[in-house]
């Protein structure tokens, strides 16, 4: 039996952070504070930061909302986004160049 679609999103936020973190999904950087993922055929899933809360929007082909689910910062949501956050930022290999700049490595 499937999940009732209020907690369909929901279920499957544990297995997007799998998949995102070994690689297997490709998300993409919003020129505002969030991240997209396209999925096959049409819809996709839009990942944004407003302040302390996160949101995770299922949208469908014309971008309406299927199904949306928020959380604060501890929560898998924040997460996922802290994740494709350092991701972008690069955050590791920029400390990286630093640090060789400055003859630490």
């Amino acid at each position: 039996m499937k999940p009732k679609l209020a907690q369909r999103l929901r279920s499957l936020i544990p297995l997007l952070v799998e998949r995102s973190t070994s690689g297997q999904m490709e998300w993409q950087a919003l020129a505002t504070n969030g991240f997209v993922h396209s999925l096959p055929g049409s819809g996709v899933l839009m990942l944004t930061k407003f302040g302390e809360r996160y949101k995770l929007s299922l949208l469908n082909a014309t971008l309406k909302d299927v199904d949306v689910e928020e959380e604060d910062q501890t929560g898998q949501i924040a997460k996922l986004f802290v994740l494709l956050e350092q991701r972008t930022l690069k955050a590791d290999e920029t400390f990286g160049n630093l640090e060789k700049e400055l003859g630490l490595k």
